[in-house]
């Protein structure tokens, strides 16, 4: 059981930060013919769990330095070096690398919330799956391992790995689908905390083997048995963002089998939830770029009075506010993955190390010569 670190109330909901590390790379494992890896972000990395206020549905997500990507009760999860993990979902495979510097204990702390929120495979301690996390070509050689593990253990839960649920023919690269999982995560957060996600959206099936409290949440919180996320309900969103609509919507029903136990309960969309949760964030968003533009306005209104008074017309460049509900982080696709290794991600830790150092240093002291000049009652 872990308590937050860091905890925000909303209208809704609550959203809960259960686990941070300075430092850590995420990467894409392309589903392509060229097999491509590509390095999405590296920074700040942190898990929240995001529990609703009036209705038993929770989810988690990972952060990294602004990429999102959910962590769902039916996507897969290994742990394939000391530091190394690869999350497995229906159409996408990321891997995550931390540096050598993560203890023992902030590593287990971290393998006990993905075995809480995800299929967790632990592949590091087991025989036969010797790889480091500084070795040649170390992705090439998990995708050639974990490729056939995950697409045999994600069509038991009923989907099909390596391609959109909903088949739409112009889903684009892997790339584009990692881009909009993160900002359909985010949405996500948004919509339960804030009342956009109804309990009539969605739909809860099975039961868990198990039912532990989730982590972070304390008995005050969550009285009841939690639903957790499906990784349906964010490809459903990405499946109908990139397509710019809604096709094949009786593909949505059946998301996982439901004619055995899996062992845990889940919570997705309903077919007429999908579209009335698109349908509320498209009102949300237009309503975000209406109360921009009119706050525009009034900028503009008070800043033309301000420059005819004071800069003589000179004038002043304001920016435009526009309601990005829907906005993809910055990854990037243009670094070589080449260039990426597990020493880089070394070196940019340690020097990540120094810059906090020097920061705490010149903190400490701008306080010494504060307390100097209290001392003394020097003026300026």
């Amino acid at each position: 059981m872990f308590s937050s670190e860091t905890s925000y109330i909303f209208s809704h909901g609550s959203i809960n930060r259960i686990f941070s590390h300075e430092l850590a790379c995420l990467v894409l494992i392309d589903y392509d013919d060229g097999q491509t890896v590509r390095f999405l972000q590296m920074g700040q990395f942190s898990v929240n769990l995001i529990i609703h206020t009036t209705s038993p549905i929770i989810m988690a997500a990972c952060t990294i330095d602004g990429f999102n990507l959910p962590l769902t009760v039916d996507s897969l999860i290994f742990h394939v070096a000391r530091h190394t993990f690869v999350i497995a979902m229906p159409s996408t495979l990321y891997g995550i690398q931390f540096p050598s510097t993560c203890d023992e204990s902030t590593m287990d702390s971290l393998q006990n919330i993905f075995t809480m929120f995800g299929q967790y495979k632990n592949l590091y301690d087991r025989e036969g799956y010797p790889f480091m996390d500084d070795e040649f070509k170390l992705w090439s050689k998990v995708r050639s391992l974990i490729q056939p593990m995950a697409h045999e253990i994600l069509s038991r839960f009923g989907h099909v790995p390596g391609r959109s649920r909903l088949c739409i023919s112009n889903e684009g690269s892997c790339f584009l689908r990692a881009v909009t999982m993160s900002a359909a995560t985010r949405l996500m957060v948004n919509g339960i905390v804030n009342g956009i996600l109804e309990p009539a959206d969605i739909i809860i099936k099975g039961t868990n083997s198990s039912p532990d409290q989730p982590l972070g949440a304390s008995s005050s919180e969550l009285e009841y048995d939690p639903a957790y996320a499906s990784v349906t309900a964010f490809s459903c969103l990405v499946d109908a963002y990139i397509s710019q609509g809604i096709p094949h919507l009786t593909d949505v029903e059946p998301p996982l089998h439901h004619d055995e136990d899996m062992g845990f309960k889940y919570w997705r969309f309903t077919r007429q939830g999908l579209m009335d949760f698109i349908q509320k964030v498209k009102a949300m968003q237009r309503k975000q770029v209406l109360q921009g533009n009119e706050k525009e306005r009034q900028t503009t209104s008070n800043a033309s009075t301000l420059a005819s008074a004071k800069d003589k017309g000179k004038g002043i460049i304001l920016s435009k506010i526009t309601g990005a509900y829907f906005q993809p982080p910055k990854a990037i696709s243009f670094f070589p993955i080449q260039l990426y290794s597990f020493k880089w991600l070394e070196s940019a830790y340690i020097q990540l190390k120094r810059t906090s150092e020097k920061a705490g240093q010149r903190e400490t002291r701008r306080k010494n010569c504060l307390l100097t000049v209290g001392r003394y009652q020097v003026s300026f």
